[in-house]
């Protein structure tokens, strides 16, 4: 079976985060990408995963998107 969980750094390396334990949070590889990616909604497929988020999770994901830069996603 293919691991579905990816290790993620809280503040990204490059941008002064650390490999210490409590800058990494082990995520879904899907949500890993919705991190990182700009404007996911423009992505179908990405588009479909913030879909698929209960408030819980979106709050948790759009604290993430905002320690790298990016704007908070709304369903």
């Amino acid at each position: 079976m293919p691991i579905n969980c990816i290790c993620h750094h809280i503040q990204p390396t490059k941008m002064g985060g650390t490999d210490e334990y409590d800058n990494l949070v082990i995520i879904k590889k899907d949500f890993h990408m919705l991190i990182h990616t700009k404007y996911p909604m423009k992505d179908p497929i990405k588009s479909h995963h913030v879909h698929t988020l209960d408030a819980k999770a979106l709050k948790k994901l759009n604290t993430l998107r905002k320690v790298v830069g990016f704007q908070a996603l709304v369903i």
